[in-house]
This record gives C-alpha cells, sequence and structure tokens, in this order.
C-alpha cells in the first residue's frame, strides 16, 4: 500500500501520458476518513519517514504545497505480486499474501480477485467472502467475474475503493498539489 503523495514527487515534470507509461497498472484507491475509536483497520500509525521529508523540501524549492487532503488517500496497484500463488488472478483480501492487502476486519482473508480476460479488459471476481463484494452498488455472485470499468466503486466488507486508470490517478495527485 502506497499513500497518494508518495505519487506526487513521481509525477512531477511527467505529462499525464508519460504518467501512465510508467506507471502501467490501474489503480485502486481508499480514501479513508478520521478515524475513529471504532476503526477497525489493523495496521500502525505510519511514522514520517526520510522520503518524507525530501518530498517536502523538493516540493518547497518548486513552491508547491500539498492539499491537507491527500494524506486520507491510500492506493494499491491493481498487479501481480511477484512470487504469490495463482499467477492468473490479482487476490485481495485481508491475509497477507494478498497480492492487495486490505487489513480491516470486514474484509476476508481471500475476499476477491481480478482477473484479466484474453481481450484485456478486468473483471472483479467475489471469492466467496464472508461479507460480501459489490461493483457499483451490485452485489457480485462468488465466482462469476464482473467488469470493472474506469471509476468504478468496490466495496469489499466494509471498505469501498474506486478504480482508477493511470491517467485518473495523475489527476487526483495533480488536484492535491498546490502552487
Amino acid at each position: 500500500m502506497a499513500r497518494l503523495y508518495d505519487y506526487v514527487l513521481r509525477s512531477q515534470g511527467l505529462s499525464r501520458q508519460r504518467f501512465a507509461t510508467e506507471f502501467p497498472p490501474p489503480f485502486l484507491c481508499v480514501r479513508a476518513e478520521h478515524a475513529g475509536e471504532n476503526a477497525q483497520w489493523s495496521f500502525k500509525p505510519e511514522t514520517v519517514s526520510s522520503f518524507g521529508y525530501e518530498m517536502v523540501e523538493r516540493l518547497e524549492e518548486r513552491g508547491l504545497t500539498l492539499s491537507p487532503e491527500i494524506a486520507k488517500y491510500e492506493v494499491f496497484p491493481v498487479e501481480k505480486t511477484p512470487g504469490n500463488p495463482w499467477p492468473e488472478r490479482i487476490s485481495v483480501g485481508r491475509a497477507r499474501n494478498s497480492d492487495i492487502v486490505l487489513p480491516h476486519s470486514s474484509v476476508s482473508k481471500l475476499h476477491a480477485h481480478f482477473v484479466y480476460t484474453p481481450e484485456g479488459k478486468l473483471t472483479l471476481v467475489d471469492a466467496g467472502s464472508r461479507n460480501g463484494t459489490l461493483l457499483d452498488k451490485n452485489r457480485l455472485v462468488a465466482g462469476t467475474p464482473e467488469p470493472v470499468e474506469s471509476g468504478a466503486r468496490n466495496t469489499l466488507g466494509a471498505i469501498t475503493i474506486t478504480y482508477l486508470t493511470p491517467e485518473e490517478l495523475f489527476e487526483l495527485v495533480e488536484r492535491h498539489v498546490q502552487p
């Protein structure tokens, strides 16, 4: 998992098309609201890394600032993790060996998976999850692939994720970088 601000420096100086060439897989984006005491995310809060300091310094040099909202976005590339099982699909779940890990109690260990059709279209398949999978408010039938389109809102358990093309991720980053 990455934060949206992790893509700020990566996008600087690139055109929308060049960004898409350098970061070709589609993305899932979660906009996390302020976590209250009932939040169920199971990972620990991040600490500021040296990368964070470097990013702030480089942005200040360019006269740019980030919108505070940018910290609310988590980004997951929809891609296979090297060495993970099932090479024909991209697994999504709470288990640490999933290709896309969503550490939330409402997400099953193996909740769903993405599969590319022979034509290169991305589909989403519920893996028989306990709390179900929605694609744009339509409940998926376990084991039945459904096409995923740009801007689709997927709900896995209680987590809503928006499917973005690389170009759309670039635009989202750009909206949060201010001169």
